[in-house]
């Protein structure tokens, strides 16, 4: 890894894509082993509602959240005005936001804004009050946040072919 010292708030979405979609461990075990490193440096945390996101599943993705149990961590005092803020803002959404429990979208961006972190997601950007994605909602909030291929460069990782 290059040594950077930015720090990453996750969300759900990357841990998915890495898993189920485009990077298994099968196929890319480095960017799991960095993922994990990043971990065990303090560079990369979640709130804990992205654990409770991947609880109702059985498969290995659901394991590795249990056993990386020190990635989740519970909210500060702040961040707790900073949710009913954003929940606020985006009012109007559909019920997933108000009413869809675990949502951690919220928890996600009020960790990021109070910690100074860098939301890392695999959501694309969307403008829409209405239907927010997470990179609309950190803008809102003037949170960074980088996609999974972004936060590679900017972390200076690169993996060989799959073949």
């Amino acid at each position: 890894m290059s040594g950077a010292s930015c720090a990453y708030c996750l969300d759900t979405s990357v841990l998915i894509e890495l898993h189920r979609g485009i990077y298994p461990r099968a196929v890319f075990p480095g960017i799991w082993d960095d993922l994990e490193q990043l971990v065990v440096d303090g560079r990369m945390v979640a709130p804990r509602e992205v654990r409770r996101e991947l609880d109702d599943g059985r498969d290995e993705l659901t394991t590795w959240a249990k056993t990386h149990k020190n990635v989740f961590l519970d909210p500060e005092p702040a961040e707790y005005p900073l949710v009913g803020a954003i929940q606020q803002r985006f009012s109007t959404a559909g019920t997933v936001w108000l009413t869809k429990a675990p949502h951690a979208d919220p928890w996600i961006v009020a960790m990021a804004r109070n910690r100074k972190l860098v939301v890392l997601t695999a959501e694309k950007w969307g403008q829409s009050i209405k239907n927010p994605k997470l990179p609309f909602v950190c803008e809102e909030f003037g949170v960074r946040w980088l996609s999974i291929v972004d936060f590679l460069v900017e972390e200076g990782l690169s993996y060989p072919s799959a073949r």
